[in-house]
């Protein structure tokens, strides 16, 4: 089923419909407009003000927003802030290490699976710094000295 998509208009407007007619809840609401309550309600989160009009048409505060997790958290104290950002940033740093340990492990897979593509020529010329592809080390005096100072069985 394809995934129905609303203009912020519409939302707005859906808002506002609850907002403004009272005794009346976000399933009710939703199921006129015919939406599903969680994106209702995500939109009251998001486009809300928090009020409700009561019985006589006045604004009072929304039984929604004061039980609002949101709002809560803005009311938290000094130390219970402090915890739940001392929560975070030890999970922050747990996923700083385990993203270390992947990178330092993969680079260690690749370094061998490069060392083990490589041949016996081409190490040997990366190691005496020569180019891979020369055919022979007698190719070239300087090479041939380096090579015979590293292989002491070297003809």
């Amino acid at each position: 089923m394809p995934r129905k998509t609303y203009t912020e208009r519409f939302k707005r407007d859906a808002v506002s419909l609850y907002e403004s007619t009272h005794g009346t809840t976000i399933n009710a609401i939703a199921s006129d407009l015919g939406v599903n309550r969680n994106s209702l309600r995500s939109w009251l989160d998001t486009f809300g003000t928090g009020t409700k009009t009561n019985a006589n048409g006045e604004k009072v505060a929304s039984p929604i927003a004061a039980s609002d997790s949101a709002t809560a958290a803005s009311e938290l104290s000094d130390a219970e802030r402090i915890r739940v950002l001392e929560r975070e940033n030890a999970k922050l740093r747990e996923e700083r290490e385990i993203l270390r340990k992947a990178a330092k492990y993969f680079a260690e897979v690749l370094y061998r699976v490069h060392h083990r593509n490589t041949s016996r020529r081409q190490k040997r010329a990366h190691d005496l710094k020569a180019p891979v592809h020369r055919t022979a080390p007698r190719a070239d005096a300087t090479v041939a000295a380096r090579y015979r100072a590293k292989s002491p069985g070297y003809c």
